[in-house]
């Protein structure tokens, strides 16, 4: 084993072979003589030691251990998983292994085993924020949120900057809170296919459109603690908003409305949901019209707009567009993509909603020839406009110099539960 761990694998080799020589049976040295064989590039002699070692020491969790890395290494990475799980079951102390084994059986699809390992790692160590952090994410897609915000909150004790990656949260139908919810005017429609009352209809039950005015008690009071956040040009790389924009905020108030208006219970995860965003006249942006579900894996993820700016100042609003050349009024199913001739969605981005170049709103806007809109969602003060986010839209205009007058509204995401 000295030699093994500095690294003298010819010399570890052959102190494991005459080890063996004098004990058959001594199986522990099989096990690491395997390991040092496959460390030397001798994959397939040193596997097949290693697995016949798994086999005769069944109750070893480093012999299984060894095998699951050495599987996962060669690109074997569910047969890796079975044994690092393994390993893991037979210490469930051993955060290394437990945590290797979580990864493997997100990556093989098997969310509750994956719970189960990384339970293992805050039991090991509770002051682990990752395993939390973790834990927290796989609760929330499996739809158990009160053990996920636990264990958010948990982790962001131990790491504020957990924040920067999501934020969870649920909210459910409050019977005090009656929403004022209101229907989608004739006035809004901005295409000819809209001014029908079946064709707005069609679109309200497609898009989940819902308008609820009077969201907040104090929205002025609302206002000047938005204005006092701090606001930031650039989130990220290759943002596509105009302006400015604040972190994600606690936005309990506001979806607890939301989930009332809808009557079901909603969820959160992204970073950004509460965030403030300012917009001017001279903003800049990559792009104009978007979606803001891009994946195509789930129909039901909403964003929401709660306008701030008071009255006097409204102007415009989102407005919902379609793809003139193909028709299309949402980001499609990957088989309708691809029927359409794009390899990708992101091909059909790069085609008809280029954002590689930062350019001025205004320019963006005036260069809408090959979409049309269909309807116009108007600006009010406290007004909320939610939407499923797969459906193209955009903001109408920007508008205003300072903060005091610039296009102020805070942004939400989430999906039904």
């Amino acid at each position: 084993m000295a030699l093994h761990r500095v690294g003298r694998l010819p010399e570890a080799v052959q102190a494991y072979q005459t080890a063996l020589r004098g004990a058959p049976d001594l199986h522990a040295a099989s096990k690491y003589q395997g390991l040092a064989l496959f460390q030397m590039g001798l994959r397939e002699p040193g596997l097949a030691m290693m697995r016949r070692a798994a086999e005769l020491l069944p109750d070893d969790p480093s012999a299984h251990f060894n095998l699951g890395q050495a599987l996962c290494d060669i690109g074997r990475e569910r047969d890796g998983y079975v044994a690092l799980s393994h390993a893991a079951t037979l210490e469930p102390e051993n955060v290394d292994a437990n945590r290797r084994a979580a990864l493997l059986a997100e990556r093989c699809g098997d969310r509750t085993s994956a719970i189960t390992h990384w339970r293992a790692v805050v039991a090991a160590v509770p002051q682990s924020a990752e395993g939390w952090d973790e834990l927290s994410r796989h609760y929330y897609f499996e739809n158990r949120l009160e053990e996920a915000v636990d264990a958010h909150n948990r982790a962001i004790a131990l790491a504020p900057s957990v924040l920067e990656q999501r934020r969870i949260g649920f909210a459910d139908p409050d019977p005090a809170c009656t929403p004022c919810v209101v229907p989608l005017p004739a006035s809004a429609a901005r295409h000819a296919g809209m001014q029908t009352r079946e064709a707005r209809d069609a679109f309200v039950a497609a898009t989940g459109l819902t308008i609820i005015d009077d969201v907040l008690r104090h929205p002025l009071g609302y206002r000047v603690h938005a204005l006092e956040q701090a606001f930031r040009p650039l989130a990220y790389a290759g943002q596509n908003f105009p302006g400015e924009q604040t972190r994600g905020n606690d936005p309990q108030e506001v979806m607890s409305v939301i989930a009332s208006a809808l009557g079901r219970r909603i969820k959160w995860i992204s970073p950004d949901c509460g965030a403030y965003r300012l917009s001017y006249e001279g903003s800049t942006a990559r792009t104009d019209i978007h979606v803001d579900n891009e994946d195509g894996e789930n129909w039901d993820r909403f964003a929401a707009v709660l306008y701030l700016n008071p009255p006097g100042q409204e102007q415009g609003g989102t407005i919902f567009w379609r793809h003139r050349t193909t028709g299309w009024d949402r980001r499609m199913p990957d088989e309708a993509v691809r029927a359409a001739g794009f390899p990708s969605f992101k091909a059909f981005q790069e085609r008809w909603l280029p954002n590689q170049t930062e350019r001025a709103f205004n320019e963006l806007a005036a260069a809408r020839e090959d979409w049309e809109p269909t309807i116009e969602l108007p600006m009010r003060n406290n007004r909320i406009v939610l939407y499923r986010g797969h459906f193209f839209h955009s903001l109408s205009n920007v508008f205003g110099t300072t903060p005091q007058d610039g296009r102020l509204v805070q942004l939400f995401f989430f999906e039904l539960a």
